[in-house]
């Protein structure tokens, strides 16, 4: 699942299925699911069980995915379980969350599944503050992010990039700084 978006910003969400010979995945045929105006489809996401589809537009939106049948999503009759401004998200590997950043937070939506239909809770704050992360993904066992963040000082351009991995920052924290007073 993937976007296209037009010279006139024009943004609609595609399919295609992909087959693998073993060695290097093949796209098919790709076909629209669904068309949106002003360049608001984007960051689809696929839920780990692949019957659940969510999309930034005006918010997040969530449609159940079908990709086998004619015209498989309904996606202007999808829930909206955000409102305006939020993007990218992302589905927990292990349970039912999906997380999505708005502004400079990271939220979670808990929801259900029953039968063909998607439930979702209130959305909640997952994290407050996420240092104007630009991107994010959520880790298998839905405890941790990874944040994708802007380097302060450094020019983008020169390729001077760096990944900061932190294992076990709780204990980190706990060690280098006392509790006592």
């Amino acid at each position: 699942v993937f976007t296209r978006e037009t010279a006139q910003s024009l943004a609609s969400l595609w399919s295609a299925p992909l087959t693998s010979n073993g060695e290097v995945p093949k796209a098919g045929n790709a076909r629209m699911i669904e068309a949106f105006g002003n360049g608001l489809a984007n960051n689809p996401a696929l839920s780990p069980d692949g019957r659940w589809l969510a999309f930034a537009t005006d918010g997040i939106r969530v449609a159940r995915y079908a990709p086998d049948q004619t015209g498989s999503v309904p996606a202007k009759t999808a829930q909206t379980v955000s409102g305006a401004g939020a993007k990218n998200p992302r589905w927990s590997k292990t349970g039912n969350q999906l997380f999505y950043l708005a502004d400079d937070r990271i939220m979670v939506v808990n929801y259900s599944v029953k039968g063909d239909e998607f439930v979702a809770d209130p959305p909640r704050v997952w994290l407050e503050k996420t240092g104007g992360a630009v991107d994010f993904d959520v880790a298998p066992d839905g405890k941790r992010l990874l944040l994708v963040t802007p380097t302060e000082g450094r020019d983008s351009t020169n390729g001077d990039h760096h990944i900061v991995y932190v294992e076990n920052f709780l204990d980190e924290l706990r060690r280098r700084v006392s509790t006592k007073k």
